[in-house]
């Protein structure tokens, strides 16, 4: 179940239907983990959900990262690699390419709206945004960063736990 809450402080976007229409942030749906920015165009009506860039590029280095991995176990490290071991690798590495690939792509054919542009946005009293969102937010490069950096360090943690452990106990 979904509660709805107050559009978030996010920039409007111009519309690539009509050519001077502009999409305006909707209400968002909040759930566990949300990374779409929900926009409707003011003159056409047209609604459009657009990731978050922080997704994004979270979401390409997973890819890349996971792609090179499997690329690496079934491809190259197999002395005989089949047929099917051919489709199953390039059919991941192609669907999650294209799915990034088109993220990108709504993000290029809906430009944001220069904020010196008078528009008018509903700006909410006070951001009720989670701290995932503001995560999401921060770019296409940070998000990535800050995310393994965040895990390098839990992984450091927990090896100075073991090390600590092994030696004292």
């Amino acid at each position: 179940m979904s509660n709805v809450e107050t559009a978030p402080p996010t920039p409007s976007r111009k519309c690539s239907n009509c050519a001077e229409g502009i999409m305006a942030p909707m209400p968002l749906e909040e759930y566990a983990y949300r990374t779409d920015r929900r926009y409707k165009c003011v003159s056409c009506g047209e609604e459009l959900k657009i990731d978050a860039v922080g997704f994004i590029g979270l979401y390409f280095w997973v890819w890349a990262i996971v792609s090179v991995g499997l690329i690496y176990l079934f491809l190259w490290h197999d002395r005989f690699p089949s047929l099917f071991s051919y489709v199953v690798i390039g059919l991941f590495v192609g669907i999650g390419g294209l799915t990034n690939l088109l993220s990108i792509i709504r993000h290029w054919t809906h430009p944001f709206v220069d904020p010196q542009d008078p528009v008018d946005t509903t700006k909410p009293e006070a951001d009720t945004r989670k701290k995932f969102d503001k995560l999401l937010d921060l770019g296409m490069v940070k998000t990535p960063v800050l995310v393994f950096l965040t895990a390098a360090a839990v992984l450091v943690a927990a090896a100075i736990i073991g090390m600590l452990r092994d030696h004292f106990y």
